[in-house]
């Protein structure tokens, strides 16, 4: 979700894809395009966008280079892509490490407190109920993320 809001902020024309009872919600976070996960269902067009970001990787990660035009690149962040793949279809690909930077951190709150970026939470624990709140994870998420509350 930070990803398609972040693209958009950037100047990025977004095409997401996830479960079909995600579009409304990606929508409103700044897609131009969606297209859903599920198998058999129309998606986008192979060779046709200059950057992809995997957020699941797996089977996904795997299908993603065949969707970028010749140079463009692949960022992926689950785990370092295959450099084989990527050279095949002629694209660079990388593996995303997030590393603290105060600077951009501080870009981020700015852009949270200005409303520009949001955070989605799909549901909230106490501390104590630590153990339900990794637990609920086990069957399909629903959209955000989950939030321990600590007071």
């Amino acid at each position: 979700m930070f990803a398609v809001q972040l693209a958009r902020i950037l100047g990025g024309h977004v095409t997401a894809a996830s479960r079909s009872a995600d579009a409304g919600l990606v929508r409103d976070l700044g897609e131009d395009r969606f297209f859903s996960g599920r198998v058999g269902q129309p998606g986008p067009a192979a060779g046709g966008f200059d950057v992809v970001i995997d957020t699941v990787g797996g089977v996904v990660l795997d299908g993603s280079y065949g969707l970028l035009r010749e140079g463009g690149r692949l960022v992926t962040l689950g785990g370092p892509p295959d450099q084989g793949l990527a050279g095949r279809y002629k694209v660079r690909a990388m593996f995303l490490v997030v590393e603290p930077d105060a600077s951009e951190l501080a870009r981020l709150a700015e852009m949270a407190g200005a409303g520009r970026l949001q955070a989605v939470i799909s549901q909230a624990f106490p501390l104590a109920q630590g153990r339900q709140a990794f637990e609920s994870g086990a069957g399909p998420p629903p959209p955000g993320k989950t939030v321990l509350v600590v007071r």
